[in-house]
């Protein structure tokens, strides 16, 4: 059978690949495009004939789009043609400061499924650029990024923090390392401040280039995108001074096709922890929340976004429908936002995932989770409470080099976890450090259940985003949760 490679190109390009013999291949791209009939026979070539003109009705559904679903069930956005190639064309408008062009490649090891990874791909076939693929195989991913070389590097809050940690504890292993990266940083940070984004120092070349190939050593933009969550600040400076790049930070749903607000590429010099402006394809409004003490005069509230790249619906869900866009268009994300003095926009909170807890205080776990996760004991955390009991309660997957550093002991782990000194001072530390970054005594849990698991995609407790499946957690640690209740 003759492998047969061919290209069909119109307003966009794709590349499509066949091995069979006979071929008739209909091609309709996201937005307007030529529609041919392909044939192939028996490898010695092939014909195609522009039978019509085919505009797709920018109405007309495009595709249905399923939710990570980290709360149920996952649900069917339900997206137009006029969805897509709104937020499409809308990047490629945003993008114009860079040259990003038909020589640009792109990474894809993120979940081919997710909206994220599905509006770059529809944006790199729009602009010619190159898509690379993962084996899928996380643990080949770093040879596989010095492979490929991507020059915009796209990745989630949760791996760049990741990538962070591992560096920073590599520079505590070596004194003499960590006081020239600390100096190449200083040296960066001053080129930032003065608007120069580079990686043509003498720091660039003598010092940080090992780092920089990490990655592919090549990446001129670095894109976060695909959950609430911004990196850390410092995180964020930290990719901006050693990388040598701009650093993007995304913020959408699945409903509006990924992105309504993003940093922007002339801020070279305040790692606020915002997610950006918002973009202008579509509006953006924070909608009281009086039962969270969160209101819209005080700049602070729920995160709704109106336009053209908002989705017709859930599929067959006509009630969640309506409860996501209101009888104005606005769809309600359930993230809890405020806007600072340049008008960007800050996430910190969460609505759908709220609860009260006996006493009558609202309780946003994910908030809880974001800054103790801050903490080098933590590598993942779950926070769980109910209306029926007075206190919080943490599944903690700790850091083992950490804890046993701290110790100073080769116990094994698990030996060490049983330890009742080791549980008090876990206990205490996440106290201190939960008030120190402005955590009411409330919300800081008051047991701890300790794990040397992490959660993770395979184990069915993280969605292909690496977002917790906070059902699936709770119904993993259920009895262990009921059971320090009952303490």
């Amino acid at each position: 059978m003759p492998l047969v490679t061919f290209s069909i190109i119109s307003r966009q390009s794709a590349f499509l690949s066949a091995t069979k013999r006979n071929l008739k291949i209909f091609c309709q791209f996201w937005t307007s495009c030529d529609f041919y009939t392909v044939s192939v026979k028996s490898g010695r070539g092939f014909e195609y004939s522009n039978e019509k003109s085919f505009r797709s009705p920018a109405k007309d559904i495009a595709t249905i789009n399923y939710t990570s679903g980290t709360t149920g069930n996952p649900k069917g956005a339900v997206l137009s043609h006029e969805n897509v190639t709104t937020l499409a064309l809308g990047i490629i408008t945003w993008f114009l400061p860079l040259p990003v062009n038909s020589d640009d490649r792109w990474f894809s090891y993120l979940p081919m499924a997710h909206v994220f990874e599905r509006s770059v791909r529809c944006i790199l076939f729009t602009i010619g650029g190159q898509f690379w693929f993962s084996s899928g195989n996380l643990v080949k991913l770093l040879d596989e990024l010095a492979i490929v070389q991507p020059t915009v590097f796209g990745t989630v809050p949760r791996v760049t923090n990741r990538l962070y940690d591992r560096i920073k504890a590599a520079m505590a292993e070596s004194p003499s390392k960590s006081w020239l990266i600390s100096s190449a940083q200083v040296a960066k940070r001053n080129l930032l401040d003065r608007g120069i984004v580079t990686r043509s120092t003498w720091w660039d070349y003598f010092v940080l280039s090992k780092l920089q190939k990490l990655v592919g050593g090549k990446v001129h933009t670095w894109v976060s995108g695909a959950a609430p969550l911004v990196i850390d600040p410092k995180v964020r400076a930290f990719v901006r001074e050693v990388f040598g790049c701009h650093v993007i930070e995304s913020y959408g749903t699945t409903e509006n096709v990924g992105c309504g607000c993003a940093t922007t590429f002339v801020n070279f010099t305040k790692d606020d922890g915002s997610v950006g402006p918002p973009q202008p394809w579509n509006d953006v409004k924070l909608a009281s929340v009086p039962d969270m003490d969160y209101f819209a005069e005080d700049m602070c509230g729920e995160i709704c976004f109106r336009g053209a790249n908002n989705m017709i619906g859930y599929f067959k869900e006509p009630e969640m429908t309506k409860e996501a866009i209101d009888s104005d268009g606005w769809l309600h994300t359930g993230d809890i936002g405020r806007w600072d003095e340049l008008g960007n926009l800050h996430i910190f909170d969460r609505k759908k995932n709220i609860y009260k807890l006996a006493q009558g205080e609202y309780i946003s776990p994910e908030k809880i989770e974001g800054v103790l996760a801050k903490h080098p004991l933590v590598e993942q955390i779950f926070v769980w409470g109910s209306s029926y009991h007075h206190f919080n309660i943490a599944v903690l997957v700790f850091s083992k080099e950490f804890l046993q550093k701290k110790f100073s002991t080769k116990t094994s782990v698990e030996s060490l976890i049983q330890n009742e000194e080791v549980l008090a001072w876990v206990h205490a530390e996440m106290e201190q450090y939960g008030r120190s970054e402005g955590l009411k005594g409330f919300e800081i849990p008051k047991r701890i259940i300790l794990e040397k698991i992490q959660f993770t995609v395979d184990n069915k407790l993280l969605t292909p985003t690496q977002k917790a499946k906070r059902p699936a957690i709770y119904k993993k640690y259920k009895t262990q949760i009921d059971d320090l209740y009952c303490q």
